[in-house]
């Protein structure tokens, strides 16, 4: 195919021909054709994006398109805007050229015409393609140089099949090739870790040697079946954008894979091996950073089986594969947030500010609070369908309400924005986990248990990987004295995610004291943390006054009154807000009494 190329020069007029010899309305047209196409699979912004420097060159102002106008006309920046600072332009152009590349591979091969934008700049090119020549016959070869024919490159022949597979990958042709795209997530997070969270590309894992009573068939489809739940485990948090590049009976070489995680702009490689006999199911798996080749995590699981108990256990170990790499706290967690260390919070990208909660989220950290709320509230702004960011935000605001974090929203007055941001959080992304983690706690503040208990149970259903909901919901039900069911729950978050929080460890520390066993109560009391808050120090003083250990018990009384010097005249109200069961709240009053905390007289019923 021959191709005639140009960039639209200064000085065209929008409705006649560019000097590359493009109608201005055929280039509209395309633009049209590629915006209206699954297979363009650019964000909202960057088909904004798209639009406005398109629109720019066939004005004939292509050559003035710079990131800060395109910041304020595209992006939503003010004029306040620092293209040094702040990579939005540059992370989104290069989005959007591979966004383009994509869609010119699927779909586009027989357009008339191309856009593209080339590096180093945001002013677009239009080519033009002569079908006459591309569809006029090749000559057939002289009698005098058919050995010639026959030896076309290697490398052409290698790149042409790589080009056909990827191609068959993308359309989904029964026979050959599938490709489980997991396109939502991806298209409504933008793509990369810089902009809503890393993208995965899972190689599917290999069979290292299977054999299950003798049947290979039976065997190749127990791997087969491990590697679709793995990539469908993933696929639920919502902070993670995932391709599975699914097999029928072939592989694709290491090479090839690499050029795959590339033209998908992939942050990750998922690859691994199974091995099943009649009695073991073996897992081996690792996570690889794309760019460089290196092995980030490994990791080896395996269980009994037998032939009735066989789809479970390889059900469980693909959970544990899931919950190891994407649930909070996990693998791609820690990596992530290694790689923003040090970034100034103006600096930080939507997906770098919500791992910058979660990590304030594991600490309660007072000092903060502040600066991830300035970074949640920017980032909604600029990205106001950003799921995750809402979520985030709505638990922050929750926090300054539950917590004395925030002074406007000691009365409850941010709880309805909290609500607000949760449920639109849940609207955009219904199957992530993370919006009902928010929508349980808001509703549980507003006292409203019932609709807290059923947003966490429909979570819950939603990603049963979610460790964090698993704890979150299990420490509601210990708040209302519901040990029986709470406590095993977080148990069992914590046995599945040793990492999780210590916060959520107040439910067993409940549950061992009403029960009086107060030297377990003390245990679990030392593992909360969260030492800017009551919480931790409240129950490391109820637990040492019940063990006589008098001196700590008045240490640990001293750091609850640093933090709120007043806490012993409204301790009731603190805890009835947190909807802990009437019960509860007087065994936790004398508690704190006998660990020498002075407390107010109780206040009539009505007051909480």
């Amino acid at each position: 195919m021959r191709e005639q190329a140009n960039s639209a020069q200064p000085g065209e007029q929008g409705d006649g021909e560019a000097a590359s010899g493009v109608k201005a309305a055929a280039v509209r047209a395309q633009l049209a054709r590629i915006l209206a196409s699954p297979s363009f699979d650019a964000s909202e912004r960057n088909r904004r994006f798209l639009e406005h420097v398109v629109e720019e060159t066939l004005a004939g102002r292509g050559e003035r398109i710079k990131a800060y106008g395109v910041a304020l006309e595209v992006f939503a920046r003010d004029d306040s805007f620092d293209a040094q600072s702040d990579p939005i332009v540059r992370i989104e152009a290069s989005r959007l050229r591979r966004s383009l590349e994509r869609y010119y591979l699927l779909a586009g091969q027989d357009d008339p015409v191309r856009i593209e934008i080339p590096k180093g700049g945001y002013m677009a090119a239009f080519k033009t393609t002569d079908a006459d020549a591309a569809h006029t016959a090749a000559p057939a070869p002289s009698a005098e140089a058919p050995a010639a024919a026959a030896q076309r490159p290697q490398t052409e022949r290698t790149l042409t099949v790589l080009a056909f597979c990827l191609v068959l990958i993308f359309a989904g042709l029964a026979g050959g090739w599938a490709l489980a795209t997991y396109w939502p997530g991806r298209t409504a997070a933008g793509s990369g870790a810089a902009g809503r969270g890393p993208v995965l590309l899972a190689v599917p894992f290999e069979d290292d040697g299977s054999q299950v009573q003798g049947d290979v068939r039976q065997s190749a489809t127990l791997v087969h079946g491990f590697s679709r739940e793995v990539v469908a485990g993933l696929a639920r948090f919502g902070g993670l954008s995932v391709f599975d590049a699914e097999t029928a009976g072939r592989s694709l070489g290491e090479a090839d894979m690499q050029r795959l995680a590339a033209l998908l702009d992939a942050d990750f490689l998922l690859t691994g091996g199974v091995s099943v006999s009649d009695d073991r199911f073996a897992v081996t798996a690792s996570l690889i950073d794309s760019a460089s080749g290196r092995h980030i995590w490994s990791g080896h699981f395996d269980g009994d089986v037998t032939a009735a108990s066989i789809i479970a256990v390889r059900d469980q170990l693909a959970g544990r594969v899931v919950q190891e790499l994407a649930q909070p706290y996990g693998v791609l967690f820690g990596e992530q947030l290694r790689e923003q260390e040090g970034k100034p919070p103006e600096a930080l990208t939507s997906y770098e500010c919500v791992l910058r909660f979660h990590r304030y989220w594991r600490e309660l950290d007072r000092d903060g609070y502040s600066p991830v709320r300035q970074c949640l509230e920017r980032t909604i702004v600029a990205d106001p369908d950003y799921a995750q960011a809402l979520a985030a935000l709505a638990l922050l605001l929750a926090d300054g309400y539950r917590l004395g974090y925030d002074p406007d929203g000691a009365g409850g007055g941010t709880l309805p924005r909290a609500l607000a941001l949760a449920r639109r959080a849940v609207e955009l992304a219904p199957a992530d986990s993370q919006g009902y983690v928010a929508l349980q706690l808001v509703y549980w503040l507003m006292n409203d248990v019932e609709r807290s208990l059923a947003a966490g149970e429909r979570g819950l259903a939603l990603n049963p990987n979610d460790t964090e909901l698993l704890a979150e919901l299990g420490r509601r039900y210990c708040l209302r004295g519901m040990f029986d069911i709470g406590v095993p729950m977080i148990d069992e978050a914590f046995a599945r995610n040793p990492i999780l929080p210590g916060h959520y460890r107040i439910g067993p520390f409940l549950a061992r004291y009403a029960a009086g066993d107060y030297p377990a109560a003390l245990i679990e009391a030392k593992r909360i943390g969260i030492p800017d808050t009551v919480f931790g120090h409240i129950a490391l003083a109820m637990a040492h006054a019940k063990l006589g250990n008098t001196s700590e018990a008045a240490a640990a009384v001293d750091r609850i009154l640093a933090i709120d010097p007043a806490y012993g005249d409204h301790v009731r109200l603190d805890l009835a807000k947190r909807a802990l069961h009437p019960e509860l709240i007087e065994t936790v009053v004398d508690g704190l009494r006998l660990a020498g905390l002075a407390v107010a007289a109780m206040p009539s019923p009505s007051s909480y």
